[in-house]
């Protein structure tokens, strides 16, 4: 299950496929869809986190993927322009959602018989949802835990003056970042890096990491033989204002 996002997702996803260990049985992309009221809340959000010069970069990024996917570029281009045509190319199911503890949903995983669901977005799997695949759910965090459990760890780990960032991947269970820690790997900060920067190098880690940890997966499925992430563990909420002016003081850059 994979957030909406035509930037990092798919690059990500047509790595996974190739790479996988297993045989997929099927890739959701989770839209969400903002109440009435905050979608403006929600743009005004982004470009105060982003800044202007980032939230160009990003929406033209964007635009360009899209523009990709719809012209007569060359097929290996397209194929790989958004996460349906990357599920298009390796002949995966695709499903679009926008809840994925909604009932209907869940009845079609069911009837996938998936033996684990990886998750890399945004959304809180129920209880429900955690006990349907045969061996478990994990989640890809972009961050060392047990450090770092929440929103935009990349930049709080940049903000704190940590010499590396990490990968993790883990077990889930109904709490927020919580479970056993099954891959991590780190890279380190270089001194020039932007937030950008470093998000690009997360989320190419993110797949040699999702591959190891399936792998680990495949051969032991007892959990207690991984480290576990304590519930005691500090959790970072969204940055504010003042949190991203102390970034901007700090010299570091955003994009």
């Amino acid at each position: 299950m994979l957030s909406y996002d035509v930037v990092f997702k798919p690059k990500l996803l047509n790595e996974i496929l190739l790479r996988c260990p297993g045989q997929p049985v099927g890739v959701a992309e989770v839209m969400n869809k903002p109440k009435k009221g905050r979608l403006n809340k929600r743009k005004h959000s982004i470009f105060s986190f982003w800044g202007s010069k980032g939230f160009i970069f990003l929406s033209s990024t964007i635009i360009l993927h899209k523009i990709a996917s719809a012209l007569p570029v060359p097929h290996y281009l397209r194929c790989r322009s958004t996460i349906k045509r990357v599920c298009s190319l390796y002949k995966v199911n695709y499903d679009l959602i926008e809840d994925v503890n909604a009932p209907e949903f869940l009845n079609h995983l069911n009837e996938l018989k998936p033996d684990i669901i990886v998750s890399f977005q945004h959304q809180i799997f129920k209880k429900e949802l955690l006990k349907l695949p045969k061996i478990c759910c994990i989640n890809c965090h972009p961050a060392k835990l047990p450090k770092y459990r929440g929103i935009k760890p990349i930049f709080w780990a940049m903000l704190e003056g940590d010499s590396e960032i990490g990968v993790t991947v883990h077990t889930m269970k109904p709490e927020i970042d919580i479970g056993y820690i099954i891959s991590q790997k780190t890279f380190l900060v270089l001194k020039n890096n932007t937030l950008l920067d470093n998000y690009y190098l997360a989320y190419s880690l993110s797949v040699d990491v999702i591959i190891e940890a399936l792998s680990k997966l495949s051969i032991r499925n007892k959990f207690e033989d991984f480290p576990i992430i304590p519930k005691t563990t500090e959790y970072y909420k969204n940055p504010n204002k003042n949190d991203v002016k102390s970034f901007k003081e700090k010299g570091l850059k955003i994009i």
